[in-house]
């Protein structure tokens, strides 16, 4: 496939007095410039898929460690919420100790 296009390349740039054998010649040159350009940007694509993945692969540690972040602020605000709570129970009860206390006396 690859020859073929080759061959139809280098007849088209053909010279009057070029010969059979040196259209030939020709044409395995850019047959093997073809292979060689197909070869770089199969390499370009890997690599840029590559760095691709990288980055993404990145960008989710990075949210995770967010995440990670935000819900250790998030236990360490309901635990001073609970904290509150436990503590408005405790000083209800107090005062409701006082105030029986008191009507008993």
């Amino acid at each position: 496939m690859v020859s073929d296009k080759a061959l139809n390349i280098a007849q088209g740039v053909k010279q009057g007095n070029q010969t059979k054998t040196q259209t030939k010649l020709v044409a395995k040159g850019i047959g093997k410039g073809i292979e060689l350009y197909k070869k770089q940007q199969n390499k370009k694509l890997r690599d840029i898929d590559k760095n691709r993945k990288k980055e993404l692969k990145n960008k989710l540690n990075s949210e995770s460690h967010n995440i990670d972040q935000l819900n250790q602020s998030q236990k360490r605000a309901f635990i001073s919420q609970a904290n509150l709570a436990w503590g408005l129970l405790l000083l209800s009860w107090l005062f409701f100790l006082i105030y029986f206390l008191n009507e008993i006396s």
